[in-house]
C-alpha cells in the first residue's frame, strides 16, 4: 500500500526528533542559559517571555558572541568590532577608549532613535486622525515640518499614509527586532565624511555599518537620527538633486527641503528626508515639554 508523502513526512520528522532529542534546541532557552547560566527559572523572567521570541521569527543561533550582545529596552543590539575600528574611534574621540564604552554609545543611540522615530509616527498619526479626507489634507498642509520634508504638492491621503507606514516600519524594527551594527575603520568608507552604510534590501536586513566619523561632532539626537536613516536603506536609496550646478546626494536639512519642493514624490522615498523630519518632530516635542 502506498502511503501519501503528506502523511509520512510529519511521522518521520516526529520520529527523528524523538530519537535525537538532545540535538533539538529551543533557541530562547539556549540563549537564556548562555546569559544566565541557569535554564530552570526562564519562564519567570520577563526577558524571555514568548512575545520576546515570536515563533515565526525564531532562528537557531550559531556562534553568537554574547560579549558584544547588549539588551536595550527589550531588543537586542549586536555591536561587532572589525579590525582597526576601535583604534580609529579612539584616535578621534579619546574618551571612547574601551569596547564597552563604544558599545554603550551605540546602544544609547538606538534607544534614542526609537523615541525619535516614535515622535515622527505620532505627528503623522495626528495628521491622519480626522475621519474626513479633506480634514486630513488640511492638517497635512498646515503642518510645517511634514510639508517641509515631504512636500505640499500632490500629497494624497494615500501618500500621507504611505509616509506613515514606512516610518512605522523603521520604528517597529528599532523597538522589537535585533540589530546587527558593524563598526569599521574610516578607511573602509567611500568618503572621509561618511557616517554609515547599508547596502539595503534583502542583502543586509537589520544590519548596517557605522564608521568612526559617526561618533564625533554630532549631538546624541543627530547620531540617533542617522540610525533611522540607515535602517530606511533597507527599502530606499539616497536621492540626488542639482544644486549650485552640480548633482549632489541629498544630505542635510537644506537639500532635503529642496528635494521636497522640487520632487516631493522622491522626497517621500528618501532616507534623509525621514531622518530630518523625525529629528525636527522630536525637537518640537521636546521644546513644548520645556
Amino acid at each position: 500500500m502506498n502511503i501519501p508523502k503528506l502523511v509520512t513526512a510529519p511521522i518521520i520528522s516526529a520520529l527523528l526528533c524523538s530519537s535525537i532529542g538532545e540535538l533539538t534546541i529551543n533557541p530562547s532557552t539556549a540563549f537564556a542559559k548562555s546569559i544566565t547560566g541557569n535554564s530552570t527559572n526562564i519562564a519567570n523572567s520577563k526577558l524571555f517571555e514568548e512575545n520576546y521570541y515570536p515563533q515565526e521569527n525564531i532562528v537557531t543561533p550559531t556562534r553568537v558572541n554574547h560579549k558584544s550582545l547588549i539588551i536595550a529596552r527589550g531588543k537586542k543590539v549586536n555591536v561587532i568590532f572589525k579590525k582597526g575600528a576601535l583604534k580609529d574611534i579612539r584616535s578621534r574621540k579619546p574618551d571612547l577608549n574601551t569596547k564597552s564604552k563604544v558599545r554603550q554609545e551605540v546602544v544609547d543611540a538606538v534607544r534614542l532613535a526609537e523615541q525619535i522615530a516614535s515622535a515622527g509616527v505620532k505627528r503623522l498619526d495626528y495628521i491622519l486622525a480626522p475621519r474626513r479626507r479633506r480634514n486630513k489634507k488640511k492638517r497635512w498642509k498646515n503642518d510645517k515640518i511634514a510639508t517641509a520634508y515631504f512636500g505640499r504638492r500632490q500629497a494624497t491621503v494615500a501618500q500621507i499614509k504611505a509616509v506613515r507606514r514606512r516610518l512605522k516600519r523603521a520604528h517597529r524594527r528599532l523597538a522589537n527586532r535585533k540589530l546587527n551594527i558593524r563598526l569599521l575603520p574610516q578607511s573602509r568608507a567611500s568618503k572621509s565624511s561618511t557616517n554609515g552604510h547599508n547596502r539595503g534590501g534583502p542583502i543586509t536586513p537589520l544590519r548596517f555599518v557605522l564608521f568612526p566619523n559617526w561618533f564625533i561632532e554630532k549631538s546624541k539626537e543627530e547620531k540617533a537620527a542617522i540610525i533611522i536613516h540607515e535602517l530606511l536603506h533597507d527599502w530606499f536609496v539616497d536621492h540626488k538633486i542639482r544644486d549650485g550646478g552640480k548633482r549632489k546626494t541629498v544630505y542635510g536639512s537644506y537639500l532635503a527641503k529642496k528635494l521636497a519642493r522640487k520632487r516631493p514624490r522622491a522626497a517621500r522615498r528618501n532616507p534623509e528626508n525621514y531622518e530630518q523630519f523625525t529629528l525636527e518632530a522630536w525637537r518640537s516635542v521636546r521644546s513644548r515639554a520645556k
